[in-house]
């Protein structure tokens, strides 16, 4: 230990007897340090740190799978749902959540807020209490009277709405329409689901149970798919167990009910891949581009400690002359590396600390967790292991540089103390070409990324977004029991704000394009019938009049819907191109019958005649290719989730009020929520595209910086050695050109080397990408040329100081300087 200190004690001397090579270390490390130190800090929140619920590695989602189609679909029927629970023998528990809104009123207040409902048995699957009150009883699952409903409120609702009332467990309040009685509030840290927007109340599935005008509700059909599932494992049970148990059970319910199971199978997996599927190929990329800079700088410390090195080859000899042994030196340079690693690391974590914030601002807003973001234990673990790891790796340039030097050759040198060594300038120029491929990696994976992303940005949804505002309106279920209610209810809207100062044309949707929602049914064609469970899908639309219209969306064949495609009407449907080529081809679509399996008023789903056919559009991301939609008036399909779209010139905060005052005077208690341009909705589909080449840009151009300063620090230093050298063929009648091409020769001859290296590289790592391309391929032959020859001049650039510097060196002065 006392050997340790002084090694340490030494070691940070040498540190201030040389402050400007110290600062120049530690700055660089520590930005490299900090940078990854900030992504694994996403990485961590995202991806790693365990789900904030008791034993969460034993929570698994249960998906629904189409076996016909192999399709994974993450809903399943209530009553599904209580047979695979009630029928299962690996799982402890299981329950079924789904996310939605509501209407809040409270002292004759309405506000629109964010409900979960889930099965009674949620939060003890989960294993989390509520703070205040008590959890949903099992019971509490099944139809009753109306003041019987129980709901449990968030912390921040209770808090914010309710003043955090200490009474408030008990208390009757209106939800849609209905009484409901809060009977817990949940802790400030609970939040479930998580790959939704935060609920605002939990309630049981006991609203589902009967609609508004007392039939059947959805919860007692079993063909209606609305629920996520979620499944605790029995202690020592593999997921393999559960795999096998659930399939048996989905097998007996195909059996058992044909009509509406058949072909529907069940796969399982961790809760948080569910909630991380999407999000984790684009962190785990940024988190390898973080890595390559960290990479670039760890060899421009190796460079500037071999620098280092050739000025104490005096010293070390005078070591060994002494009697210290190679490993004896080699733990002195060690403790150095890991002392200025350390003190990088600490620099780093400051600067992460600072850094995280702004990742979790640009990074996509929906990726589940990514607001937790922080510097917790496991970040700090990591910190502290990449700077030792670091330390290591760039304190072995000047060990080896040590282990093979002539320590008698350093005895006999001159005051000068530098001893020119062949194979550390090797190593250090090796060095610089590893720097120069991993920057030019680096740099076609951002020049791949930004083409990309313009491309993404340019591609046409199919509809003109722009000018176009969405409006929710939430309704209570209550107050609109019927489908000729929510239909007046909405074509009075309609004519009402259509007469609104700036508004040009106006229609609704469900649902909208680009929110995230969707909604995908079977049907059946006329004339060729399939068997249950074997019928084809489509994604499925109700519009309005004046849809088509207000999105200017083309019609190529037939009709828009007229205000005369009424409830009672012949029903109709409008396709897309998709749609028509694939199940119609060679043919006119328009005239041809076809028959959703969407059922009104629970009556059986009608035969409707499609009478026209619009162009393709993209209804959830730029990237998609068309699918076959159809679209069926909202006159015939009443809604009560539709959204309001107004195309206007004016700002949607302008257009508010005046749309606020229209619903208010149909409806006083319906609050508008969500009200946004189709810009926005569309934007917000590229933002992991945006972050994923914002991080790659930012990296690239961190990687270059340290490249060109390693290429510049070894010709400086190359110029330096050979000063007696250049001052003799100055001498002897070099001219400036030969010393300046001398010079840039060796910087270019590196640089080429680096980018041949970079280029077989980038061959190998962009196809990694290819996912996340959009238009262009990953071994683009022209952003491979362009960047290559781009780094290859800037580097030049670099070199051209040292060179200039050369071309100065007074031949008397360099004749005398040994």
């Amino acid at each position: 230990m006392r050997t340790l200190l002084q090694d340490i004690r030494y070691a940070a001397r040498m540190m201030a007897q040389r402050p400007g090579f110290t600062a120049i270390a530690v700055v660089t490390l520590a930005v490299c340090i900090a940078a990854n130190a900030a992504i694994f800090g996403v990485v961590n929140a995202v991806l790693i740190a365990p789900l904030p619920f008791s034993a969460p590695d034993r929570l698994y989602a249960v998906w629904g799978v189409n076996t016909t189609r192999n399709e994974t679909q993450g809903a399943a029927s209530y009553l599904d749902y209580v047979d695979f629970k009630t029928r299962n023998t690996t799982f402890e528990g299981m329950a079924g959540f789904g996310p939605g809104t509501g209407t809040l009123t409270c002292d004759g207040e309405a506000e629109h807020v964010a409900v979960a409902e889930g099965s009674a048995n949620l939060f003890h699957v989960l294993g989390v209490k509520p703070m205040m009150g008590r959890d949903f009883l099992e019971s509490e699952d099944q139809p009753g009277s109306a003041a019987t409903f129980p709901v449990i409120l968030s912390e921040s609702l209770w808090r914010g709405r309710f003043h955090g009332d200490p009474e408030i467990v008990g208390k009757s309040l209106e939800l849609d329409g209905r009484s409901v009685t809060v009977v817990g509030v949940m802790p400030a840290s609970f939040r479930f689901p998580l790959q939704f927007e935060s609920p605002s109340l939990w309630k049981t599935m006991a609203t589902e149970m009967t609609s508004a005008d007392g039939s059947p509700g959805m919860a007692q059909q079993r063909g209606a798919h609305f629920m996520e599932l979620i499944g605790r494992l029995k202690t020592g049970v593999t997921p393999a167990e559960a795999q096998a148990n659930l399939s048996t059970i989905a097998a007996n319910l195909a059996s058992q009910y044909p009509a509406t199971d058949v072909h529907h199978g069940i796969r399982i997996e961790p809760e948080i891949a569910r909630l991380t599927g999407t999000a984790r190929p684009a962190l785990i990329l940024v988190l390898v581009a973080v890595t390559f800079v960290l990479l670039i700088g760890c060899a421009n410390i190796a460079n500037l400690l071999l620098a280092r090195a050739s000025t104490r080859q005096k010293e070390m000899a005078l070591r060994v002359s002494l009697g210290a042994s190679p490993g004896r030196i080699a733990r002195q340079l060690l403790t150095e590396s890991l002392l200025l690693g350390l003190l990088s690391g600490a620099v780093g974590l400051f600067l992460a600390w600072l850094a995280t914030s702004a990742v979790v601002r640009l990074g996509p807003k929906g990726v589940p967790r990514i607001a937790e973001a922080g510097i917790d234990a496991r970040v700090f673990a990591f910190t502290f292991a990449i700077s030792v790891l670091t330390s290591v790796i760039f304190g072995l340039a000047p060990i080896l540089h040590f282990r093979r030097g002539d320590f008698a050759a350093g005895l006999k040198e001159s005051g000068r103390g530098v001893t020119s060594n062949t194979a550390s300038a090797r190593t250090r120029s090796a060095l610089v070409v590893v720097e120069v491929a991993l920057a030019l990696m680096l740099l076609v994976g951002s020049g791949l990324m930004i083409q990309s992303l313009v491309r993404l940005q340019h591609a046409s949804p199919g509809f003109d977004p722009h000018g176009v505002v969405a409006i929710n309106i939430d309704l209570a279920d209550a107050r609109y029991p019927s489908p000729q209610q929510l239909g007046d209810f909405w074509q009075q809207t309609l004519a009402k704000v259509r007469a609104l100062p700036g508004v040009t044309s106006a229609s609704s949707i469900f649902p909208l394009p680009f929110s995230g929602e969707r909604m995908r049914v079977t049907f059946q064609i006329e004339g060729h019938p399939v068997a249950e469970g074997e019928e084809p899908a489509t994604h499925y639309y109700v519009a309005s009049t004046d849809y088509f219209q207000t999105m200017r969306i083309p019609l190529r064949q037939g009709r828009a819907f007229a205000p005369t495609d009424l409830l009672e009407s012949a029903p109709v449907a409008i396709v897309n191109q998709a749609f028509a080529e694939k199940f119609f081809p060679g043919e006119n679509a328009v005239g041809k019958h076809i028959q959703p399996a969407v059922s009104i008023d629970n009556k059986p789903a009608r035969m409707r005649e499609i009478v026209g056919v619009a162009a393709n559009t993209k209804m959830q991301t730029l990237r998609e290719e068309p699918q076959p939609e159809c679209y069926v008036p909202a006159t015939q399909t009443p809604f009560d989730g539709f959204t309001l779209l107004l195309r206007t010139p004016l700002d949607p905060a302008r257009l508010a009020p005046g749309v606020k005052d229209v619903v208010a005077s149909i409806d006083r208690s319906a609050p508008l929520y969500n009200i946004k341009t189709l810009d926005e909705y569309v934007g917000r589909s590229v933002e992991q595209d945006k972050f994923i080449t914002l991080m790659l840009g930012i990296f690239a151009g961190v990687a270059l910086l340290l490249t060109l300063v390693g290429l510049y620090g070894v010709l400086a230093y190359s110029v330096a050695q050979r000063t007696h050298e250049i001052g003799v063929r100055m001498a002897l009648g070099a001219q400036e050109g030969n010393v300046l091409r001398l010079v840039l020769a060796q910087g270019l001859l590196l640089t080429l080397l680096g980018v041949a290296a970079g280029v077989v590289g980038a061959l190998a790592t962009t196809p990694l990408i290819r996912a996340e391309l959009f238009g262009i391929g990953s071994a683009d032959p022209v952003t491979f040329l362009v960047l290559a020859v781009l780094l290859a001049a800037v580097a030049m650039a670099a070199g051209w100081i040292p060179a200039r510097r050369a071309t100065r060196v007074d031949p008397m002065v360099a004749l005398r300087y040994e």
